[in-house]
């Protein structure tokens, strides 16, 4: 299982921050941490509940492996609009599935309600002279 540090360095190698053989330094990782915990505890405005609490570096992803590589491109994402860097198109369309599927397995559906003004027919409506 990938720990929430895995998570962080692939998103920083994904934006070609660091080489495939470096770890990001303590600043950049705490900043990248922060970015992640922020955007995935912002999930739950959006009714994509995934129990997600605040983690550490050396937590264990909380979410299903299937995930991973969804939650790298939202947070590549996230880093390289903090940065004022651009994402290919390969990234942009990695950053829509994985919160596509995110979606599919965590959002909410809110119940169907009726509107209150289609609950009386027009043709039940009284006229008042």
């Amino acid at each position: 299982m990938a720990t929430v540090q895995n998570i962080v360095s692939r998103a920083m190698r994904e934006l070609n921050l660091i080489s495939a053989e470096e770890e990001p330094d303590a600043n950049e990782a705490s900043k990248a941490l922060s970015m992640l915990n922020a955007m995935a505890l912002g999930w739950s405005a959006d009714n994509i509940h995934t129990g997600w609490s605040t983690v550490a570096l050396t937590d264990d992803f909380p979410l299903e492996a299937k995930h991973e590589e969804g939650v790298v491109a939202l947070l590549a994402e996230r880093i390289a609009g903090s940065r004022g860097q651009g994402l290919t198109l390969g990234q942009r369309a990695l950053a829509e599935t994985g919160m596509s599927r995110l979606m599919a397995d965590y959002k909410e559906i809110e119940p169907l309600r009726a509107d209150e003004g289609l609950q009386i027919m027009p043709s039940q409506r009284r006229a008042w002279l």
